[in-house]
């Protein structure tokens, strides 16, 4: 990656957050936040804070960010600022790479990142997610993580993809699996084996945890975006939709 390459990545993460805005403290915030905080001063929330531990102990997110809020000697908030911009850094510098594997023409790598800059606050299909969330949180980083481990398979650096991924799994361990998956799949499509991807297709997903119990089914159950079935026509459109499109330039 060239220098000139570098600053255009950072002056198109910049505009990406002057078009979507930044918003520290919005909708998971709530869960994330305190736990750096709690971090940063472990005298703080007393009572309840199991409302945000649940999230906190899985991840070494809330340690990351307070450990870099040490370091730089910031306040928590620009921190955070800057952290925001890192990931979106990263996620557009991943998707650069990715997209090299795509085509070769350098307008059509810059429009592809370009696109993602664009459309970050977009909802994805019925998923009730955005590309990127309006802060930081493990999500974005996650998602950082999964896009350059794909492109690191597509390179055949197994190795590193799998220490990327590890990266991932550490940060937020629900969202870097599905990358895990997809990487999985990936790599065994690109060795031929077919009917091993066949298989993977069709394996059960249960070994991974116990079964949630009645009362978190009933919860998930609540949710008609944990279910592809329940989602309405459009959102299925939005999820095949982009993958028509690419077929049909292809």
């Amino acid at each position: 990656m060239t220098w000139k390459t570098l600053c255009l990545l950072v002056a198109i993460s910049c505009a990406a957050v002057l078009v979507h805005g930044y918003h520290p403290n919005a909708e998971d915030a709530a869960i994330y936040l305190p736990g750096v905080e709690k971090a940063l001063n472990h005298q703080l929330f007393p009572f309840n804070e199991q409302f945000f531990a649940s999230h906190a102990h899985l991840t070494l997110f809330p340690g990351l960010i307070a450990w870099s809020v040490r370091l730089s000697h910031l306040s928590l908030y620009p921190a955070l600022l800057v952290w925001h911009l890192t990931s979106i850094f990263l996620l557009l510098s991943a998707c650069w790479y990715l997209s090299g594997h795509c085509t070769e023409n350098p307008s059509g790598r810059w429009a592809g990142v370009g696109l993602v800059a664009a459309l970050l606050t977009v909802p994805v299909a019925g998923t009730a997610l955005y590309i990127m969330d309006q802060y930081v949180n493990p999500r974005n980083l996650a998602a950082c993580v999964g896009v350059l481990a794909i492109a690191l398979v597509a390179d055949r650096k197994y190795l590193l993809a799998g220490l990327v991924l590890g990266a991932g799994l550490a940060i937020h361990p629900f969202m870097a699996a599905f990358a895990v998956g997809f990487c999985l799949l990936f790599g065994i499509l690109r060795s031929g084996k077919l009917e091993v991807a066949g298989a993977a297709l069709f394996s059960p997903m249960t070994f991974f945890s116990p079964p949630p119990s009645p009362a978190y089914h009933e919860v998930a159950a609540s949710h008609s975006y944990h279910y592809l079935l329940r989602w309405h026509w459009y959102e299925v459109l939005g999820a095949v939709g982009p993958l028509m499109i690419l077929w049909w330039f292809g």
